[in-house]
């Protein structure tokens, strides 16, 4: 059956796309194991988007570039596109947007790290403390505010 799908999808490349574009995606598991996915892209005769999965594979390399090379090198050729990648000698990386996000985020949680250490301790009291807590809604009430023990 692989193989059958396999012909079909690369006669429907060599009949139908006169460029293609490569994209991949890498991962890694819940179970810390690297996965590279690699997908083809291009528009057809009838201006139709087309997209197939080329290769789903587990990576267990080191992410360098060179490597990354080389498995879409191989690939490439497995599939005969050689000559129908416009941008071959000008790869341009796009980084991940929710890794860029994450990596962010990572870095602004560590500048307020002695802020959430401090507010834990204080959420901390008035959930150990009843009278604590007790002296918190009646000094809320007092000044006029809504009593909130929401995180208490």
């Amino acid at each position: 059956m692989y193989n059958a799908v396999y012909e079909q999808v690369k006669q429907d490349i060599q009949e139908h796309a006169k460029y293609v574009s490569i994209t991949t995606d890498s991962w890694t598991s819940i179970k810390n194991s690297n996965y590279i996915a690699v997908t083809c892209h291009f528009i057809d005769n009838e201006c139709e988007l087309k997209s197939y999965l080329f290769s789903c594979f587990k990576n267990s390399e080191s992410h360098s570039s060179e490597n990354l090379k080389n498995n879409l090198l191989a690939i490439i050729k497995k599939w005969g596109l050689e000559n129908k990648i416009a941008n071959l000698c000008r790869w341009k990386h796009e980084g991940c947007f929710t890794h860029s996000l994450n990596l962010g985020v990572q870095t602004a949680l560590k500048s307020i790290l002695e802020t959430r250490k401090k507010v834990r301790g204080i959420v901390g009291h008035f959930k150990r403390s009843p009278q604590a807590a007790e002296n918190l809604r009646t000094m809320q009430e007092q000044l006029g505010l809504t009593p909130l023990l929401m995180l208490i």
